[in-house]
C-alpha cells in the first residue's frame, strides 16, 4: 500500500492542507522561517521565534530562538506537546523495516547502490515505535534511495507494511519528526525532513494510515 508524490514548490504549501503550519531551514546555526506562527519544535524541545536582521532565504525571514534541529513551526496559538519517550528497537526489527522500505521504493537501476545485505541499498533515516490509544503500537520508518524517499507505517514487529508514502526528487537524507498532535485538533501529524525539504503528513489511527498534507522546499 503506498502513495507516490512529486515535487512541492519552494516555500509554498499545498493549498489549505498545511494552513497555519510553517517550516525552518538552516545554514549552520542560522535559521529561516517560511510560514507558521511563532513557536518552532524539535523532537525534544520548543522555542519562540524572533525575527532578526539578515538576508531572506528559502522565501523566508531570518529568525532566532529555535531549538537545535527544529524544522516545524506550529500554527499561531498552538501549544507544544510534551516530548514522547523513545523506545530502543532491536537491530533485527530495524533491518526488517528497511527491507519493507526497499520494497516500497522504485526498482533500482544499474546506477543504484548494491541491493544486497540488510540495508538493500536503502539509506535508512528513522525507525521508531509509535504508541496508540487502545490499540497496538506501530513503527514509523523512513529511508532514501536513488533520489526517492519513503515514510512508512509498519506493525510493531515490522512484519507487515500498513501504509507508505514515496516522494520523488528527494536526494538528501530523510528523518521523521514523530507523530504528535501539533495543532491541537486531536489528530497526530508527522513530518519527513531533509536539509532542504519538509513534508507534513497526518497519521490516521484506525486503520493505521498516512495522509499527505503538503510541504515546503528550499532551493536557493
Amino acid at each position: 500500500m503506498g502513495v507516490i508524490l512529486g515535487l512541492v514548490g519552494c516555500g509554498e504549501p499545498t493549498p489549505s492542507s498545511v494552513a497555519g503550519f510553517g517550516a525552518l531551514f538552516w545554514d549552520a546555526d542560522k535559521a529561516w522561517q517560511v510560514g507558521g506562527g511563532v513557536v518552532a519544535v524539535s523532537r525534544t524541545a520548543h522555542g519562540e521565534l524572533v525575527e532578526v536582521d539578515g538576508p531572506r532565504r528559502c522565501s523566508g525571514r531570518a529568525v532566532a530562538g529555535a531549538p537545535a534541529g527544529a524544522r516545524l513551526v506550529l500554527p499561531q496559538g498552538a501549544t507544544p506537546a510534551e516530548p514522547l519517550p523513545r523506545t530502543a528497537l532491536m537491530a533485527e526489527t530495524v533491518e526488517t523495516a528497511v527491507a519493507h522500505l526497499h520494497a516500497s521504493l522504485p526498482t533500482p537501476d544499474r546506477y543504484s547502490p548494491p541491493t544486497t545485505g540488510p540495508l538493500r541499498g536503502v539509506a535508512p533515516g528513522t525507525v521508531a515505535k509509535v504508541r496508540r490509544d487502545k490499540a497496538p503500537p506501530v513503527l514509523v520508518a523512513s529511508g532514501t534511495r536513488d533520489c526517492h524517499a519513503v515514510v512508512a507505517l509498519l506493525d510493531r514487529e515490522a512484519t507487515e507494511m500498513l501504509a507508505s508514502v514515496v516522494l520523488s526528487e528527494w536526494c538528501g537524507g530523510a528523518t521523521v519528526h514523530p507523530p504528535e498532535d501539533l495543532d491541537g485538533d486531536g489528530l497526530r501529524e508527522l513530518a519527513l525532513l531533509s536539509e532542504d525539504r519538509v513534508e507534513l503528513l497526518r497519521m490516521v489511527e484506525k486503520p493505521p494510515g498516512l495522509e499527505p498534507l503538503g510541504g515546503w522546499r528550499c532551493i536557493d
